[in-house]
């Protein structure tokens, strides 16, 4: 049985990779997912064996202040309670649903890639969980936002109690560190220790690599009639994202660097300087709410993305550089700050400057929330930085070093022994 966050795509494809592979190799598989991407999985499992529960509370209230362009949680409690997990009831009916699931399906291990409820409801059902899991939500791997310390006599949010009054009415024992939620008797860690390290290595925890790969169907993608003499996909200001900026940031970056053509992920509604309309007309750019990341990152030479954990393993292992731009949370922060470490990238911070602060009563009696609300990012850091990855072999022969350690880990097969040895 497979459960998971349904946010971005990566969870999904993470666990539906693992599923095709278990298919391959004679294994019934089961799902537990929202409504999200319940569709998608028609194909790996029969309808009975799908089931639809959602992931978290549906109505969250708006917060009393502007949500910040970095967000630098120094706990998860700061997702959870931001996400209405702090709600005992949804938690409890959450459980019960997810136990019955448990039980029509009677699957042999979970392997859950960070589904909150799903710990509590495996161990009441006794079924033994494979955590698919970054260290930075892992019980021996770094805290959110590890390289600063919180201030002086900050309170830090915290969301343990909603979920250990659920797990005492089932006699189970309590957590005291919410992480436990989305480790497992084994975990699995997508990545290796060049941009994941743990701090305190454990035989119960792997390293696999990349397995979070989606592949396209043939056709998707056609190359840039009139490319450039080097040409860049960027993953930055998606469609789904809020607009904070980075279109005015990429125009600038692509009127400013006419010799380079651009694949962007974005809505070419933002896109209206004439220069980048004049460009998108000949086809040196490119601008689509979805473009095919693989075949995209095959036909470039460098990434630009936010540092999302999936698109930055597959473009180092397709041995791509890329530039971090103005990372959203600390944990994609973390994974930009190893990628640059490496020399396989450089990150562009929205600052280097102390911690913005500001009041967030939503989350708890006298908590602040930390990170950015102003970036000091714009169009010509990013032009300079393509040029210097570009200009500097040495980036790209160390995104294809780390690139091929990604792929030697084993990825999909490997963790997919762990998962049956289990």
């Amino acid at each position: 049985m497979f459960s998971y966050w349904d946010g971005g795509r990566g969870h999904l494809a993470r666990v539906r990779n693992l599923a095709i592979e278990a298919l391959k190799r004679g294994h019934e598989v089961s799902f537990i997912t929202s409504e999200k991407y319940a569709g998608e999985l028609g194909a790996l499992a029969a309808a009975e064996n799908i089931h639809i529960i959602a992931n978290k509370p549906l109505q969250t209230s708006s917060p009393p202040y502007p949500f910040p362009l970095y967000s630098h949680a120094f706990r998860h409690a700061q997702r959870l309670r931001g996400l209405g997990f702090d709600n005992t009831q949804w938690i409890r009916e959450t459980t019960e649903q997810e136990i019955v699931a448990i039980q029509k399906s009677k699957p042999d291990v979970i392997v859950n890639d960070y589904r909150d409820t799903i710990r509590t409801s495996a161990e009441v059902a006794d079924v033994p969980v494979a955590g698919i899991t970054h260290t930075t939500g892992h019980l021996n791997g770094y805290r959110l936002g590890s390289w600063v310390k919180p201030p002086e006599g900050a309170i830090l949010p915290d969301c343990k109690e909603s979920f250990n009054e659920v797990r005492a009415e089932y006699s189970l024992p309590k957590f005291d560190d919410e992480l436990y939620m989305f480790s497992g008797d084994v975990n699995i860690i997508p990545s290796i220790p060049a941009l994941d390290p743990l701090q305190h290595p454990s035989s119960d925890s792997h390293y696999v690599g990349m397995i979070s790969q989606w592949e396209s169907d043939p056709g998707e993608f056609k190359p840039l009639s009139n490319p450039g003499v080097h040409n860049v996909f960027s993953y930055v200001g998606e469609a789904t994202r809020p607009p904070f900026g980075y279109e005015d940031m990429l125009q600038q970056a692509m009127g400013q660097a006419p010799e380079l053509g651009f694949y962007v992920v974005g809505n070419p509604d933002k896109y209206t300087s004439s220069v980048v309309r004049a460009r998108q007309q000949e086809d040196s750019v490119r601008v689509a709410p979805f473009i095919p990341g693989s075949a995209a990152l095959a036909n470039s030479s460098v990434l630009l993305t936010h540092g999302g954990h999936s698109t930055t393993c597959l473009a180092l292992s397709l041995g791509k550089p890329l530039i971090g731009i103005g990372a959203y949370q600390t944990e994609a922060a973390t994974t930009l700050r190893n990628v640059d470490k490496a020399g396989a990238g450089i990150y562009l911070p929205h600052s280097e400057g102390p911690l913005e602060r500001v009041q967030a009563p939503d989350l708890g009696d006298n908590i602040d929330i930390f990170g950015y609300w102003r970036t000091g990012l714009n169009g010509e850091s990013i032009r300079q930085s393509i040029f210097n990855v570009l200009e500097d072999p040495a980036y790209t022969e160390n995104a294809s070093r780390v690139g091929g350690e990604l792929v030697a880990y084993g990825g999909v097969r490997r963790a997919l022994d762990i998962i049956e040895e289990m």
